[in-house]
C-alpha cells in the first residue's frame, strides 16, 4: 500500500486548492489518502502573536520530528506562520527539498490571481515530478 499523509493547517483545510490538488495527484498515482489534523493548536489563534508562535512550534514538532523518509516542502516568504530560517535549517538537516514562493502567504498566495494560478501550477508540477519519481 502507498500512503499519502496530508496535514491540513489552521484555516487551510484539505478542500482548498493546494491540498485538494495534491490529494488528486497522489490518488492518480495510486496512493491512499490520510488526512491528519494537528491536534495541539490553541483556540482563537488569529491575531495573537503568542498563540501563533505556540501553534507554529507545535506543528513543527509534529511534522519535522517524525519525518523518516523523503518529502517535499513548500512555503512562502510572507507567511506569518513560518520562520523561513527555521524551515530552511530543518529541511537541510533532513535533506528535504524546499521550494520557497516569494511574496506568498500561508496559502502560498500573493493576492494576484494570475500569479497565484501560475504558482499553483508550478507547485503541482513539482509535486507530480516528486510523486512520479517515488513510484
Amino acid at each position: 500500500m502507498k500512503l499519502a499523509v496530508i496535514f491540513p493547517g489552521i484555516g487551510y483545510h484539505t478542500d482548498k486548492p493546494l491540498l485538494y490538488y495534491a490529494k488528486k495527484l497522489a490518488k492518480a498515482y495510486g496512493y491512499e489518502i490520510r488526512e491528519v489534523p494537528y491536534g495541539n493548536f490553541p483556540k482563537n489563534v488569529k491575531g495573537s502573536e503568542e498563540k501563533m508562535k505556540e501553534s507554529f512550534f507545535s506543528a513543527l514538532a509534529q511534522s519535522f520530528e517524525f519525518i523518516e523518509q523523503d518529502g517535499i516542502v513548500f512555503c512562502g516568504t510572507d507567511d506569518p506562520w513560518v520562520k523561513i530560517d527555521v524551515i530552511k535549517k530543518a529541511c537541510e538537516e533532513r535533506k528535504l527539498p524546499l521550494h520557497i514562493t516569494e511574496g506568498a502567504d500561508h496559502s502560498l498566495e500573493t493576492g494576484k490571481v494570475g500569479k497565484d494560478l501560475e504558482n499553483l501550477g508550478s507547485i503541482m508540477e513539482q509535486s507530480e515530478e516528486y510523486i512520479r519519481n517515488l513510484v
